[in-house]
């Protein structure tokens, strides 16, 4: 409960800040009011699972740095996969589609992402987690930064499919195995499937919170501009977890 409270209060937080002034709309009581009852429920919610006897999320988890960075890339990964949510309103626009049409480009992206895990598996076995999700992020940004400076502004429906063709690739790549294959090599056989479901409910952090952060950026700038931003802001994600996986080392070769 403590925990819904929590991500509730801080999704309306979020809904009240205006991004491009954050410092204003920071101190007005739309944003001021849910993030300090936020952050009131993040520490009770510390308080609660640090006596519990089967915590819910386990806290020594933040003092090991791999597993803190396991978390961390997770939280935007499940932000980049959220962001598919608003493909179809962002072809509907560029394109100029009728509502409800823009859905069909999904497809691109469901294809593409097939292929990632079936070959990504195989690279994992070989080369380990981190050479596959950098490439895989890696790729995605570059997916995203096309959709939003190639597709968008020339809104050709070619270039849009090969945008999302390239997320969908790198998206196959980066979510769920390389990650759950971090966990797993950082805490014990015991632990394995509490370790997964810690990290699946991070991400799903990410699906919750990200919404909001991108819904407010299309909102911010209206039109073709909000919708670049959106997709910048998807980018700017992996690039993040990119960043943080240069500091992430397998315990083989720590």
């Amino acid at each position: 409960i403590i925990f819904v409270v929590f991500v509730l209060a801080l999704l309306l937080g979020i809904k009240g800040l205006d991004f491009f002034n954050i410092g204003a709309s920071l101190a007005t009581p739309a944003a001021l009011d849910p993030l300090a009852i936020a952050i009131a429920s993040a520490f009770a919610f510390y308080l609660v699972e640090r006596k519990a006897q089967d915590p819910v999320f386990h806290l020594e988890y933040f003092s090991v740095k791999p597993i803190c960075i396991t978390m961390l890339v997770s939280f935007f990964i499940g932000c980049c996969i959220i962001s598919m949510v608003l493909i179809p309103q962002f072809a509907e626009y560029v394109m100029g589609l009728e509502t409800g049409s823009g859905g069909y480009y999904m497809m691109t992206i469901g294809i593409f992402a097939i292929l990632g895990p079936m070959i990504g598996g195989k690279l994992i076995d070989r080369f380990g987690p981190k050479p596959v999700l950098v490439a895989g992020l890696s790729i995605e940004a570059a997916g995203y930064f096309f959709l939003a400076f190639v597709a968008a502004p020339l809104a050709h429906p070619f270039l849009l499919v090969i945008g999302l063709a390239i997320v969908g690739m790198g998206m196959g790549f980066a979510m769920g195995a390389p990650t759950n294959y971090m966990i797993l090599e950082n805490t014990n056989d015991a632990e394995a499937s509490s370790a997964i479901a810690t990290i699946a409910l991070i991400r799903q952090m990410g699906t919750t919170i990200a919404p909001a952060i991108l819904v407010g950026l299309i909102a911010a700038q209206p039109g073709l501009v909000g919708y670049q931003n959106m997709l910048v802001c998807v980018a700017i994600f992996c690039l993040i977890s990119i960043v943080l996986m240069a500091f992430y080392k397998s315990p083989s070769k720590a």
